[in-house]
Order: C-alpha cells, then structure tokens, then sequence
C-alpha cells in the first residue's frame, strides 16, 4: 500500500517522539521489566523498532511484530548482531508462545475500537506467563481533547543533512464515534529539488482513562499503575499520554 511504504518512511522524523524522550521513556520500562523480572517481550505494533532494538541490546528475547510490512522490512536490515526475532502480525493476535511482557507504545492500541481492544486484552492475557506483565500507553483524553487546534497546524519542521521536511496536521475529533482523525500533509525536499506532497490520513479512537480501567477489569486483568510515559506521576488535567501498567493473575 502506497500510504503504509509512506508512513514507514516519514514516522521516526514526522510522528515518533523525538530520540530524547524515547530514551527516557525506554529506561522507565526498563526499570519496571527489571522490578518484575522480566526476560521474554513481545513489542507488538512495534513500529520502526526503536524499543524493540533498546530492549534486546539490553539482553532481552524479543518479539518485534507489525501489521506494517514496510516497517517490517526496514527493521530487517537494522536487527544485525541482536536476539532479535520479526514478524508480520496485526496487533490482535498474539502468535502462538507465552511471553513475561507485551508491550505496545505510541498510543498503538487507540487503532482498535472498543470492542477489538476487550478482544485483543483478553488474548494477550492468555499468552502471558504467570504474573506477566502488559505495558502500553494512550493520549490523555481530557488533555488531548483541550488542546486539539480548529485550524492546520505545523506539527513538524526539521532539516537533516540535506533532506528538510515540513508537516502540517489538521485534526477533528467525531464526539458520536470518539474518533481523531489526522489529516497530514507532508513536504519532503532533498537539497533544492522540487518538494514532494504527500498526503496520508490516520484515525484513532480516543479512550478515557476510565474506559480503559473498565476493560482491564472486564478482562480479569489487575491494574498495576498508570504513570507517565516518563516515569512521572500521571496528572489528569495535564499529562499528555498515560502509560498503564497491567498485571496477569
């Protein structure tokens, strides 16, 4: 698909957090895989693998799995020397093995509606380990909401080496469905070449916090903590994303 070879090729500069507070956010996961003990961790909707390779540099057996295979392909050619296992898998279902933690980052469950997320909670429970952990973040509901511009934006304007790129983001958000729509349009110049257009739109189902608390406990899951993705203490009013922190039985 033309939209999924684009997206692979604009994430880590346009969508993804910046290096920095990928770094952060790592070494806070880290800190809680090593409080549980964890050894076995599936990073599902793993994306450009950024954590997948943090992880398995750091000595663990990793699973990084994708729905896209452009993304796929590009984490294939970086996994040289690393315990690193890749497959193409969409994040509902889980592959046929037990696992001490799954991980899914970058708001990625927000792309299931609800009653794909009770799903996909319920099987991953049961390719969980015994006190298995999952781990996954979502924008913050009451933040992202207030904060949501009426007009197109600049999201990201970045030069690098000789490539510049621009991208502008007009969102709305549908009440009736609670779903955010991003309409993205993104210039991509290599020194003074004519810039292409690309234009590429993504959905998200936004979740409360409460919605979430519900689902975990609907499916026999324990909530352990929600924090920052950082590592700081989750704030209703004010924190950006929630990380959750669930535990099996």
């Amino acid at each position: 698909m033309k939209d999924e070879k684009i997206f692979s090729e604009i994430y880590e500069d346009v969508i993804a957090r910046s290096k920095s507070s990928d770094r952060e956010i790592n070494n806070h996961i880290l800190k809680i895989l090593r409080k549980h003990k964890i050894k076995k961790v599936w990073d599902n909707a793993c994306g450009s693998g950024r954590q997948a390779i943090f992880l398995s540099n750091k000595g663990y057996k990793v699973l990084a799995s994708d729905i896209n295979k452009d993304f796929i392909k590009r984490l294939k050619n970086k996994r040289k020397h690393l315990n690193l296992r890749i497959k193409v898998r969409d994040m509902e279902n889980p592959p046929n093995e037990k696992f001490d933690c799954i991980i899914s980052r970058f708001n990625s469950i927000c792309h299931l509606n609800k009653k794909g997320l009770e799903t996909a909670l319920g099987r991953w429970k049961n390719s969980l380990n015994k006190n298995g952990l999952i781990i996954f973040d979502i924008f913050n509901k009451n933040r992202i909401l207030k904060d949501i511009p009426n007009y197109e934006f600049i999201q990201r304007a970045m030069e690098r080496d000789s490539k510049k790129i621009i991208a502008f983001n007009k969102t709305k958000y549908n009440k009736k469905s609670k779903i955010l729509k991003s309409n993205l349009k993104i210039y991509l110049q290599e020194h003074f070449k004519k810039p292409s257009i690309n234009k590429m739109s993504v959905k998200q189902r936004i979740y409360s916090t409460e919605e979430i608390i519900n689902l975990i406990k609907k499916t026999g899951l324990l909530l352990q903590e929600i924090s920052e993705p950082k590592g700081g203490k989750f704030n209703q009013g004010k924190s950006l994303f929630a990380l959750f922190i669930i535990k099996s039985n």
